[in-house]
């Protein structure tokens, strides 16, 4: 119990000893707050920046504005003291921050607010009514802009008036008097490229002011404007279509159709060049690879001056294409893009539809002498009548014609000489009924010739050959079995081919 209470005590006893650092403490000293400075006129910004833990220029000082974002830095001099000028801060109210971080990466921070501007109404000051140019109006520099106002005063004529005309960017533009009649109507040049604020500013001999402000845009050139209406931006083309572009052009100074326009792809390079008509409106064709093409139409003024618009489209060969959604293309192997059930894996079925596309049409029923399509790939059974003076059978099962356009071809040697003439029958039986089976005898010894031919719609055909007791050596024979109304029974139902050889000796 003793040795827990002093442990008790011993841990109330232990403190922690550590260094803490303060943000710097940070004044602004000038301009007051709230304070009100004409366009283009100079604004001297004063603070002081300090810090407990390290000395004053060591500090890291920056001013922003709220509305023109970051103005500079300013390095602090022994005693804290910073200073800093700045000019063509944009027409309105700003907060400016004044910010000091120490080495720790602490911030001190203040704030005032400034006015950059003429004020509100003054009762009695002369009264303006800015007629151009408008809110956000824009204009090439090498153009100017044109004020138009309208002056009065409730004391003095108009032309008495003192008036000037000052940019938030470029300063004092202009200075001088209405006419007679308060009409104001004067264009200034040589603005700097930007969005500015154009003050007109008026003064009575009263000392009282009235103004109008208006923001615009100075371009830094007169670049033709350009707009591609087709093809759309994201669309897709294929390889086998001609792509055609509409767009339309404009330009501040130079007419439309002596505009320089170049179309180009960044995979293909360009694809069409020409001239607008006199409306602005340029048309053209073309035709592109598969791949991502990004188009840009470029137009070249006669100052040397462009403007340019983009879409990008999509170019796809339509053998690549999966029309079907089945996950392959024609060139992917799909041999049927426009049936979902026919690509490379699919299982086979007994009709008349290669499924998986390998070309060959229920071959998942070919019987094992396939692929005997024709006579020159017939399959040889030899020599049927191997015993002399005797008769002979030769019969082979499991056969099929498994679909519409295929044919059995078999060959065999009847070995008929001088001594023995052979003649005998061929039989085609189990059929599927309901069909058209067709089969035919070839003499291979005559030049291949037909030499007979049965059909049947029922399930069996016979056709013979007689003896021909004057012609020897009748030895090499075909067989021909197709169909000529195919069922789809003859994947699964096999027939039996049988050839009886008969031998009626040497001729008396």
């Amino acid at each position: 119990m003793v040795v827990g209470l002093l442990l008790s005590l011993m841990s109330c006893n232990d403190t922690e000893v550590g260094v803490y650092n303060t943000p710097p403490s940070v004044t602004i000293t000038a301009p007051e707050d709230g304070v009100e400075v004409a366009p283009g006129e100079a604004l001297e910004l004063a603070g002081i920046a300090r810090d407990d833990q390290q000395e004053a220029p060591s500090l890291l000082v920056s001013w922003s504005s709220s509305v023109d974002g970051p103005l500079g830095s300013s390095t602090p001099d022994a005693s804290g003291i910073v200073l800093f000028p700045v000019t063509g801060l944009t027409a309105g109210r700003h907060v400016v921050t004044l910010e000091a971080i120490d080495d720790s990466g602490d911030a001190g921070r203040a704030t005032l607010e400034v006015d950059i501007g003429y004020g509100g109404d003054v009762v009695g000051a002369p009264r303006i009514t800015l007629i151009g140019p408008v809110e956000g109006e824009v204009f090439p520099a090498s153009e100017g802009v044109n004020v138009v106002a309208a002056v009065e005063d409730d004391e003095q004529p108009p032309e008495t008036l003192l008036c000037e005309i000052v940019s938030s960017r470029d300063g004092l533009l202009w200075s001088g008097s209405p006419a007679t009649n308060g009409g104001l109507t004067q264009l200034v040049s040589g603005l700097s490229p930007g969005i500015a604020s154009l003050t007109l500013r008026c003064e009575d001999d009263d000392a009282k002011v009235g103004s109008e402000m208006v923001e615009v845009e100075v371009l830094e050139d007169a670049r033709p404007w350009v707009t591609i209406n087709d093809p759309v931006d994201g669309s897709m083309h294929w390889t086998t279509d001609t792509v055609v572009f509409d767009a339309q052009l404009s330009d501040d100074l130079t007419d439309a159709e002596v505009l320089e326009l170049s179309l180009t792809s960044d995979v293909a390079g360009a694809v069409w060049s020409g001239n607008a008509d006199s409306s602005g409106k340029a048309t053209g064709s073309f035709s592109l690879a598969e791949g991502t093409h990004t188009l840009t139409l470029t137009a070249v003024d006669e100052d040397g001056n462009d403007g340019s618009d983009s879409v990008q489209i999509f170019v796809t060969d339509p053998l690549n294409y999966d029309n079907d959604g089945d996950g392959y293309t024609e060139n992917g192997g799909d041999c049927d893009d426009g049936d979902p059930k026919v690509s490379p894996g699919e299982a086979e079925v007994c009709d008349t539809v290669d499924q998986d596309c390998d070309g060959y049409v229920n071959e998942d029923w070919w019987d094992t002498y396939e692929q005997n399509e024709s006579q020159s790939a017939a399959y040889d059974f030899g020599t049927v009548d191997g015993v002399f003076f005797a008769d002979d059978t030769l019969e082979v099962s499991g056969l099929t014609l498994s679909d519409p356009n295929d044919e059995d071809w078999y060959v065999f040697d009847a070995d008929e000489d001088i001594l023995e003439n052979i003649y005998f029958d061929v039989t085609v039986s189990g059929l599927p009924s309901g069909g058209g089976w067709v089969v035919e005898l070839y003499d291979l010894n005559n030049g291949g010739v037909l030499y007979t031919s049965g059909s049947t719609t029922g399930t069996s055909v016979m056709i013979s050959k007689p003896v021909d007791w004057w012609e020897f050596g009748e030895d090499d024979w075909a067989i021909r079995v197709y169909s000529t109304s195919w069922k789809a029974a003859g994947c699964t139902t096999t027939y039996t081919l049988t050839i009886d050889t008969y031998d009626d000796g040497p001729p008396i």
